[in-house]
């Protein structure tokens, strides 16, 4: 404390030596001064102690006062915008792109905001590290193939980053390489205290920067039913408490900041709709909600938000409602340097992906439907060939539409929950039975009215994901699901009385059961070695399975007679004619329409056939790759940030 107090009475006499002189010309102020003076000489000890105190106290809080009006009287830093291509080279895209767009943050400022580095990706290169000096017009790159998702450390001597397996770091000074920890990650931070802690699987991780054996540190314990996984890590001043998100469900909106105390174990919810926490030195708390960046004012002792958020920048790239839940991290393209500088990509949130419904005659006419364009999943057509059903959306958000192909009009069902997929129709058409999470996080078989009616019925209560395929002409449901280890094996649920019982289970994964016509056969593909079989089993079994492609398939469907199986062999429709009956027969499969646009990629077939033998699927607009479409080859910089940071959001 005495030091602290001869430093600013030091600075502030060098500082202030004519205000001071002028202050000491005031009579009054002399007067003050002299009688104090005179009495510390002539007072005891312990009282010439006190006035001594007091009389410092009255020079510092003068010189507060006189530093404070010179530092009122400065500039303030001017805030300045301003856009940086990727390495000035048009076919380099920010990050590792999944379907044209990085899943996790690729872009980090050193601490004085000085040094920018990034994750650029190039077809046929893969990705690398770039790094760029705001004077400087062109990126750099950084020795290390394979790298991706950087952060620094809080001194900017070191980059973190993951790559070949590993967590790894790269010298500012010398670009040397060291190996931490063999890991993958999924977002990083480096506290002051010389530890990493980031994300692998869903749990958080730490372990110190120089290398050494990891330590669990906290590891998601979901409710029965519960989705529950971490992100984000951000690790507060002092190294003690650590900010990430938790997500409870693939809707965003129930995605919240937690902040665990590292001494305790102790978590705490600081904000809710939140996600990618990030304290910045003003007070302040930057977080994404739904491709927006967010501001709010922090008590970081309390671990408190202070008002209401303020939106500082719309549209930023952000990995919510992306094509699969494996990569829906919720991560922000946004850096922060302890400078106040800010670095950002557009983009918002993952966009719906425009899809054309279409059907296709057997000579591969493609017609389009009356539907509008949207990014379409699962088709089904309903036992009279009058109605299709489908679920449409974004990302893991989806809803259940009927179109009535003799009036042009689609009607959207609402089950409630955040996603619900696949419908297929009851042999009677007037119940839906479909995936919904409107109960739970995993997604388990309802079925609904179709005319909107009641609520909808939960058929078979799991704690684990299922996906509804193929409802018979005799009642009963075939659908998918999970096994412990998060393979898929066939189930069914005869209705109206019966109870879910396992069809079909192996160490193999099971996909697109689909009954036949009659009820009495179940078509189906099974992976063994990496590659995707069609077979045909009889209903309820338990005669062997029969195998019917030879080259690969997937995505069986039954034409409407039960004569003939179809599947897809990568872009091209196979044919299988089939003789059902006591002993099933199948004869060689031949190319059926060439190309074919069914969709692929799902456990659960995404077309469907129409009773004249034509299909129900979708063409993409041909605008290009995602890559092209989506990718990031550019991203903004905003200078003094935090001026406008402090203006906009009290604290």
């Amino acid at each position: 404390m005495l030091f602290c107090v001869q430093v600013q009475v030091s600075v502030s006499v060098s500082v202030v030596t004519a205000p001071f002189s002028e202050a000491l010309a005031d009579p009054g102020f002399r007067h003050g001064e002299l009688v104090g003076v005179e009495a510390a000489v002539s007072a005891g000890p312990w009282k010439r102690l006190a006035i001594a105190a007091t009389m410092l106290a009255g020079v510092f809080a003068v010189t507060v006062v006189v530093l404070t009006s010179l530092l009122l009287d400065q500039p303030t830093p001017e805030v300045f915008r301003y856009t940086v291509p990727l390495g000035q080279d048009a076919d380099l895209y920010l990050g590792v792109p999944f379907f044209g767009r990085p899943p996790l943050t690729s872009l980090t400022f050193s601490p004085d905001g000085d040094l920018l580095v990034y994750a650029g990706w190039k077809a046929g290169e893969g990705s690398r590290l770039y790094s760029q000096r705001l004077d400087q017009e062109r990126a750099d790159p950084i020795e290390g193939e394979g790298a991706a998702f950087p952060f620094f450390s809080p001194d900017g001597a070191w980059i973190g980053f993951f790559g070949d397996g590993s967590l790894r770091r790269v010298s500012v000074a010398d670009g040397a390489i060291e190996r931490i920890a063999q890991s993958g990650g999924q977002g990083a931070t480096w506290g002051d205290d010389g530890t990493i802690v980031w994300v692998q699987g869903n749990s958080l991780y730490q372990v110190a920067a120089t290398g050494g054996e990891p330590v669990l540190l906290a590891e998601p314990d979901p409710l029965p039913g519960e989705l529950l996984r971490y992100s984000q890590p951000h690790m507060l001043p002092g190294s003690e408490v650590l900010l990430f998100h938790a997500m409870r469900s693939f809707d965003p909106a129930q995605s919240e900041i937690v902040a665990l105390d590292l001494t305790t174990g102790a978590q705490k919810t600081v904000l809710t709709d939140a996600m990618d926490p990030r304290y910045v030195q003003t007070g302040h708390l930057l977080f994404m909600r739904q491709g927006t960046l967010m501001a709010d004012g922090f008590d970081a002792e309390r671990l408190e938000t202070l008002g209401q958020p303020v939106i500082m920048v719309e549209d930023v790239m952000h990995a919510v409602f992306m094509l699969a839940s494996g990569v829906e991290t919720g991560a922000g393209q946004v850096a922060v340097s302890a400078s106040g500088h800010l670095a950002y990509a557009l983009g918002g949130v993952y966009p719906e992906v425009a899809e054309t419904a279409v059907r296709v005659t057997s000579t591969g006419e493609i017609v389009p439907l009356d539907l509008d364009r949207r990014d379409y999943g699962v088709f089904r057509v309903s036992p009279d060939g009058n109605r299709i059903a489908f679920h449409a959306g974004t990302g893991q958000h989806n809803d259940i539409w009927v179109h009535n192909l003799d009036t042009g009009v689609s009607q959207r069902l609402n089950p409630g929950g955040f996603s619900n997929s696949r419908p297929v129709w009851s042999p009677d058409g007037r119940w839906l039975a479909f995936a919904s999470d409107r109960d739970q996080a995993q997604s388990n078989i309802y079925r609904f009215r179709v005319d909107g009616t009641g609520e909808p019925e939960r058929l078979a209560p799991s704690n684990r994901d299922q996906r509804v395929s193929s409802w018979s002409s005799q009642g009963v449901i075939a659908y998918l699901e999970e096994d412990d280890s998060g393979a898929l094996d066939i189930w069914v649920l005869p209705l109206p009385d019966g109870t879910p019982e396992p069809f079909f289970t192996s160490d193999a994964v099971e996909r697109y059961p689909t009954f036949s016509p009659d009820g009495n056969w179940l078509a189906y593909t099974s992976d063994q070695s990496g590659r995707q079989e069609v077979y045909v089993r009889p209903y309820p079994g338990p005669e062997p399975a029969i195998q019917i492609s030879g080259k690969g398939g997937s995505s069986p469907a039954w034409s409407p007679d039960g004569r003939q199986i179809y599947y897809n062999q990568g872009r091209v429709l196979m044919a299988v004619d089939v003789t059902p009956g006591d002993e099933f027969q199948a004869g060689r499969p031949a190319s059926f329409i060439d190309p074919w646009h069914g969709g692929l990629g799902q456990p659960v077939r995404t077309h469907d056939v129409f009773a004249d033998g034509s299909f129900v699927t979708t063409v993409q607009d041909d605008d290009g790759s995602p890559l092209e479409q989506f990718g990031v080859t550019e991203f903004h910089v905003i200078l003094n940030f935090f001026e406008e940071l402090k203006e906009r959001v009290p604290n």
